[in-house]
């Protein structure tokens, strides 16, 4: 086991050729605060806080403000009850073939656009209410509302900030401060519990895809804290925060009846997306590729962390893609369409309030 750890740990693979894991030893040294790699455990504890929170703040906050605000919380009443239709439902909720529909309606006497319209209607009963939604999406919205100006105040007067190539400037002898402390492990608590309630919210078209961003940040969270570069850590994150609180405003506001003002947050969402996730992020992944190896010789743990960090950057641009499509059809039609809704999951319903972005 212990020849199994060190040849984990091998120094080879995860630092610089000129840095050792004793360069990197818990203390205060010549005005560098250096972290234990341990100290992440915290965002364990901080994880159940946060589910806690979570649960709390949907309860006895963001519901009441749904009430106010006269969201809707009833289900969809299914038309009638059908042990045939029922156990051909659990069974596939997909709208049966039409060998499968003619089967049905020599079954139970009814006819397919009934059995059509069942269907629709079993489905929509099954989803989340639009109360369920905005709870989710107010609980996201505040987060990253609070986890964005906490970021800002520790980010705004470091140098890294305003000059890329400062991310690497003496790595990985960069001082890791109690904001800098707090803001990972929070942040890392806060990904670890979407990870967990990713299989419970409601499921959009992309729901591996955000799955393995999930995944992607946490590891690059942990990974970067261990080898100390907490600073590319950071701004990362940092980054990803803005376009997240304007599109989790327009995401509860579109729950409410003043959806008009969720075009508006859409359509400041889009430039900030574009500059931030394309324009910040593909300059920082720039940074990484191209000048680190400037600054340092290249080593194992930097091809892992760049193809990571591409990937990522791949992901955006697929949303982004994604992102102009319901652009497109609010421009045509004045209204929210996610392209990220399964398209199995159409009811009667107003499309513009069941299909929220």
């Amino acid at each position: 086991m212990e020849k199994i750890l060190k040849n984990f740990w091998n120094e080879k693979f995860w630092l610089p050729g000129n840095v050792t894991w004793k360069d990197l030893e818990p203390g205060i040294r010549d005005g560098i605060i250096y972290r234990n790699y341990n100290d992440l455990l915290w965002s364990i504890p901080l994880t159940i806080i946060i589910i806690a929170l979570r649960f709390c703040c949907i309860k006895y906050c963001f519901k009441p403000l749904g009430q106010i605000l006269e969201v809707k919380s009833k289900k969809v009443k299914i038309p009638f009850e059908n042990a045939v239709l029922e156990k051909m439902y659990k069974k596939c909720k997909k709208l049966p073939t039409n060998l499968e529909l003619v089967s049905l309606t020599k079954q139970t006497d009814i006819t397919i656009r009934e059995i059509e319209r069942w269907w629709r209607k079993r489905r929509a009963h099954d989803r989340p209410t639009l109360m369920d939604k905005f709870g989710e999406n107010s609980w996201h919205f505040s987060f990253y509302t609070l986890n964005f100006i906490f970021g800002l105040s520790i980010l705004w007067n470091s140098s890294w900030l305003w000059n890329f190539i400062d991310i690497f400037r003496d790595f990985p002898r960069h001082s890791l401060d109690n904001g800098l402390w707090w803001y990972y492990n929070i942040t890392l608590a806060f990904y670890t519990s979407q990870s967990v309630f990713h299989f419970f919210e409601t499921r959009r078209k992309d729901f591996w895809q955000m799955f393995i961003h999930h995944i992607l940040t946490i590891t690059l969270l942990i990974v970067s804290w261990t080898v100390n570069a907490v600073r590319s850590g950071s701004l990362i994150v940092f980054v990803h925060d803005i376009a997240d609180v304007l599109l989790e405003g327009g995401k509860s506001l579109n729950c409410t009846k003043y959806n008009k003002f969720a075009s508006i947050l859409f359509a400041a969402f889009i430039p900030v997306w574009i500059i931030t996730r394309l324009g910040i992020f593909s300059r920082i992944v720039y940074s990484g590729i191209f000048e680190f190896p400037t600054v340092f010789p290249i080593y194992p743990l930097y091809y892992v962390l760049a193809i990571m960090n591409v990937f990522l950057l791949t992901m955006h641009i697929v949303w982004t893609y994604m992102i102009f499509q319901i652009a497109i059809k609010l421009i045509r039609h004045n209204k929210f369409e996610d392209v990220r809704s399964s398209t199995e999951d159409e009811s009667d319903s107003d499309p513009a309030i069941e299909q929220v972005l």
